[in-house]
């Protein structure tokens, strides 16, 4: 039975009267067929199905995948040339993925152009006392875009090599550093990543982890615990069953290091 899509038509499930668009329809031998229940049912009914069935519809896609697996792997064994072709294919994948990360690199290297370019014009500006005041100003000038700007200026005040006497960066205040500010804290012993709290025991808070458990840390598989590399761990973050920053000379005491605290 076909039907017009600008007619109206009564769900059976819900009994309210909607237009054909909000219905489904299957192609039959002489015209497309509208379901009986519109989206809204059909979605629900769906849902429940799923709920009640979990496990058999789960099974099944497991069985389903094994039947599809195994298959192929006959299919392939049969026919040499099209698993030549297949490993052809992947081969050629493989370069043009290299051939990404090497522009990747190139990129990278325009960036840190970039970024040069634009520490060269802010000495130049600074000594000549020509600063512009807004970064669509110094984008216009040394031909980047803003946002380019924009992220230069974040790096090299994050850097230490753009000082402001505020917290906010006033461009009009800005002075350019000789070199890069020191970082801060010493590395640590075993792995030597930066941490301003290793004077407590010498190692940072990964290796101290994976002392006392054996195992490396993983956010995937303790989400709960979360470890700052530049610092000692926030307590804030921590759930009924993680370690808290009280529990840190414990830990210790498991790696066999004393953790002064």
């Amino acid at each position: 039975m076909t039907a017009d899509s600008t007619a109206l038509r009564q769900c059976t499930k819900c009994g309210e009267t909607k237009p054909l668009t909000e219905y489904k329809r299957r192609k039959g031998s002489d015209g497309y067929y509208y379901y009986t229940q519109c989206n809204a049912c059909t979605r629900a009914h769906k849902r429940q199905y799923r709920a009640a069935n979990r496990d058999r519809i789960n099974a099944a896609k497991r069985a389903n995948n094994a039947h599809r697996a195994e298959t192929q792997r006959a299919y392939l064994a049969a026919n040499p040339e099209v698993a030549a072709a297949r490993r052809a294919r992947k081969r050629e994948l493989r370069r043009q993925a290299a051939r990404k990360n090497h522009t990747r690199v190139s990129t990278y290297e325009q960036g840190q152009q970039g970024r040069a370019q634009l520490l060269a014009y802010l000495r130049e500006k600074i000594a000549t006392g020509t600063m512009p005041a807004t970064h669509h100003e110094i984008a216009a000038e040394t031909g980047m875009t803003r946002c380019r700007v924009t992220y230069y200026l974040g790096r090299l005040f994050h850097e230490g090599m753009i000082l402001s006497p505020t917290r906010k960066m006033d461009l009009s205040r800005i002075t350019i550093a000789d070199e890069p500010a020191p970082p801060i804290g010493r590395p640590c012993v075993r792995c030597g990543i930066l941490s301003e709290h290793l004077d407590r025991c010498g190692y940072c808070c990964m290796c101290l982890y994976e002392l006392a458990y054996g195992r490396p840390f993983d956010y995937q598989r303790e989400p709960r615990i979360r470890v700052r590399v530049q610092g000692m761990p926030d307590p804030t973050d921590f759930g009924d069953e993680a370690i808290a920053v009280d529990d840190w000379p414990t830990v210790g005491a498991l790696a066999g290091v004393e953790v002064r605290w």
